[in-house]
């Protein structure tokens, strides 16, 4: 589980619980008297004190904590950087992976394509195509084919070379109803 979720979670529900002691003080539900007598209670016993202590430190830990979560940025989604004489071209794998999707689905006899992109700095940019195929086509030409379209597609548009296609073929496309 997230760990910014969490902390936000118990942050409001303390802040909720805090809220709801403030509510019932305002409207005098609890004598002054016995609110005077705890706090005096916990300010003449040192283990009540550090105990206090340490609830305020870890309010203002969880205070400093959300405060960051939601000053900062948010990453950038991952990119493939490419360097031109006029400056940075940045190309992000959603966009590479949208340029993928678009050329497998030209292919004729192939249906409800998925993509998913892998880029690895050393070794470079990887495809991984996943599809359903119309019946009676030949499975091992339509993926080749569709290994040829992406390649030459993403490099033409998106300027940037692929080390390897692979294509799974899912499963295989019937619409309509099935006569037996």
């Amino acid at each position: 589980m997230n760990t910014k979720k969490v902390l936000i979670a118990v942050y409001s529900i303390l802040i909720g619980i805090l809220s709801l002691f403030i509510l019932v003080l305002s409207f005098k539900a609890i004598p002054l008297d016995i609110i005077i007598d705890n706090i005096s209670v916990i300010y003449n016993n040192f283990d009540y004190l550090i105990l206090v202590a340490i609830v305020a430190v870890l309010f203002f830990v969880a205070s400093i904590c959300i405060f960051h979560i939601t000053v900062s940025k948010k990453k950038a989604s991952p990119s493939i950087t490419t360097f031109n004489e006029y400056g940075v071209i940045r190309i992000s794998i959603d966009a590479i992976k949208n340029l993928s999707l678009k050329a497998a689905r030209q292919i004729r006899g192939v249906k409800e394509v998925k993509s998913h992109i892998t880029f690895k700095d050393e070794d470079g940019l990887y495809v991984n195509i996943s599809l359903k195929a119309l019946p009676e086509v030949d499975i091992p030409s339509v993926s080749s084919q569709v290994q040829k379209e992406v390649k030459e597609y993403v490099e033409k548009y998106a300027g940037v070379s692929i080390k390897e296609i692979r294509v799974y073929v899912q499963d295989i496309f019937y619409s309509g109803t099935r006569v037996e």
